[in-house]
């Protein structure tokens, strides 16, 4: 009695609000930047401890038996890769609720081997090495899912799926993301099997992204940054008429920034931000005061 009374004191988290860092219990999790963590937080996060008690699903009817465990993204860069992964590792955190789910970019040198029970890969190769090994089913992966992207009518990547004897569950190219923008979304219901009602919880944090992603931050659209920089030499790439101008300049970002931290799946799964309230005026101030370039950190 006294030492399970222990265990309870020790494991247990204090059920009060306070900032819990890193190295605690919950060593694997990773909190939003600026708002302290909760007990309810802890709850909510992934806890990779066999001593955790099973974290309850908000959505237990989400459907497991057909899900993938595993799922690699691929497509060459600049043809909207970034948004299918983020689209990606946010449904496998659905369906995978409770779980320890891994979102990782791999270099082309990416061997083709999953080390997590359940990870979504993204990677512009893949290597001679990862289409061998999964061609021949020694990726550790038990149910393996291929998305990819591409531009036009390219089908290389596609092709070097084939060599990995799998199927390409759902391609999405440059030109469907122009037309149908963050609704893209919805095509993936289809294979996740997840109900409208979830997915526009997914549609609620993917329309703050796909802003912040094409407006703030080193990534930004060159043609907003052109405009941050008052380049009046520049050729914009989209016109006001193209589905693909991203008409920045009538966006409040920071309003964006704090609707995006508060969307229900970002507090849900505590996930990983830059994003704290003023991210983009700071970044759009020292873009405009140093000129910065491409890729170039602006905070």
């Amino acid at each position: 009695m006294l030492f399970a009374f222990f265990l309870l004191v020790v494991i247990a988290p204090p059920a009060h609000a306070g900032t819990y860092p890193s190295s605690s219990l919950c060593a694997t999790c990773t909190f939003t930047p600026g708002a302290p963590a909760t007990a309810n937080d802890i709850a909510a996060a992934v806890v990779d401890t066999a001593a955790a008690a099973p974290v309850p699903r908000l959505w237990p009817d989400v459907d497991r038996q057909s899900a993938p465990t595993h799922i690699l993204q691929l497509g060459h860069p600049r043809t909207a890769t970034t948004l299918q992964y983020e689209i990606l590792c946010l449904l496998h955190k659905i369906v995978w609720e409770g779980e320890h789910v891994e979102c990782r970019w791999r270099s082309a040198r990416w061997e083709g081997i999953f080390t997590g029970a359940h990870q979504v890969i993204k990677s512009h190769g893949p290597s001679e090495a990862a289409i061998q090994n999964i061609s021949a089913g020694r990726s550790n992966a038990t149910r393996l899912w291929v998305f990819t992207t591409k531009a036009g009518q390219d089908q290389s990547v596609k092709q070097r799926v084939a060599r990995m004897n799998k199927n390409v569950t759902y391609e999405a190219s440059v030109e469907t993301v122009g037309r149908l923008g963050v609704h893209i979304i919805y095509e993936y219901q289809q294979f996740f099997n997840i109900p409208t009602k979830l997915m526009d919880l997914v549609y609620e944090y993917m329309r703050y992204w796909d802003i912040l992603r094409v407006c703030c931050g080193p990534q930004m659209s060159e043609d907003w940054r052109q405009a941050l920089l008052n380049n009046t030499s520049y050729r914009p790439h989209h016109s006001h008429e193209s589905p693909a101008y991203p008409a920045c300049e009538m966006y409040d970002l920071d309003k964006v920034e704090e609707l995006y931290l508060n969307s229900v799946l970002m507090k849900r799964f505590s996930l990983p931000s830059k994003f704290d309230g003023t991210y983009c005026s700071r970044c759009s101030a020292n873009i405009q005061k140093r000129h910065l370039k491409f890729n170039e950190h602006c905070d």
